[in-house]
């Protein structure tokens, strides 16, 4: 008995075939194949549509990673093919784990996917992939969500924050795909409101929230997809808390809430400024103008400089009169 090589007409797998005999199994798919079509398949090519019916198939039973493989041996094949493209880059997406998100490589799956579907259905794809990027966001946030709530540490904030970050990259691409979609927008704001709660640990009580800059630079893109919002829905409306009454541009420049400076100016604020008429309106005004002001202002070390020296000042003035820092806030 002598082997030949030959190929699955269902899986594409490159085997060895009995040449003595009419029929055989596949080793990898276990399907019965005629082993002169097998053989004849290796020497001419594979047959697309299998593979992509056994992709399918593995996609509808949930088996993300079977589909990947196959998709993978069609674009072997046909390296411009958009739908294997598209359907590697899900699939990848959804074998995602905590400790190894595939996003990215969704990401890039579906771009080299636009970028080789004909021109008449590249609208189609837009959605279809829209779509799937929300669906495969929410799936990651619930679960990295459920994982950081359940065990509330400064590293594990860290961890989660960075992967907030990436879902919410996720759906701003969603959204450029199909930027009339309301969902994808409210979800980018879900995702970013998450960011900006603070969480505390149920058995250490320790509690984490983002810094102040930080927080100014999430603040300001939930304002920004609001306005989005409410061009397609003109009722919609939301509230961005303030930074637990922080000084923004102080803040900003001088790099953390807690520096001397940013807290002599905060306890002006809270035991001066607050007992006035016009003090409650400068510090109105100042709320509603300096997010954005300070975001700018953390990005750049010479406006950081130059801040500090606006303030130096009213520093020096309020150490005239006292304003002890080392108080309790």
């Amino acid at each position: 008995m002598s082997f030949k090589a030959a190929k699955c007409p269902n899986c594409a797998g490159d085997i060895q075939v009995p040449d003595d005999r009419d029929t055989a199994k596949c080793m990898y798919c276990g399907s019965d194949i005629i082993v002169r079509e097998a053989i004849n398949l290796s020497a001419v090519g594979i047959n697309l549509e299998n593979i992509f019916r056994l992709a399918d198939e593995a996609v509808n039973s949930g088996n993300h990673a079977e589909a990947y493989n196959y998709y993978t041996k069609i674009l072997e094949s046909d390296p411009e093919n958009y739908r294997a493209w598209y359907g590697k880059a899900i699939s990848a997406g959804w074998q995602s784990t905590l400790a190894n998100l595939r996003l990215p490589e969704t990401i890039t799956g579906i771009e080299n996917a636009m970028k080789y579907v004909p021109e008449d259905e590249k609208d189609e794809l837009k959605v279809k992939a829209a779509a799937s990027l929300n669906q495969l966001s929410i799936a990651i946030y619930n679960i990295a969500h459920d994982n950081f709530t359940t065990h509330i540490t400064l590293e594990t904030h860290r961890e989660f924050i960075a992967r907030l970050q990436l879902i919410i990259t996720v759906l701003e691409i969603a959204s450029l795909y199909k930027p009339d979609d309301q969902e994808i927008l409210k979800n980018i704001i879900v995702v970013h409101q998450t960011c900006l709660q603070k969480y505390t640990n149920k058995i250490t009580f320790d509690t984490v929230v983002l810094t102040a800059s930080f927080y100014n630079d999430v603040a300001i893109k939930i304002q920004e997809v609001k306005k989005k919002l409410q061009l397609l829905d003109p009722s919609y409306t939301i509230e961005v808390p303030s930074y637990r009454k922080t000084c923004f541009i102080a803040t900003a420049a001088y790099g953390s809430a807690m520096e001397s400076e940013v807290v002599m100016l905060r306890r002006f604020r809270d035991h001066c400024l607050k007992n006035t008429l016009m003090g409650e309106i400068f510090i109105n005004v100042y709320y509603h103008f300096s997010p954005p002001l300070a975001a700018l202002i953390s990005k750049s070390d010479a406006l950081k400089a130059m801040t500090r020296f606006l303030l130096k000042p009213i520093i020096y003035l309020l150490k005239r009169f006292r304003i002890n820092p080392t108080q309790t806030i």
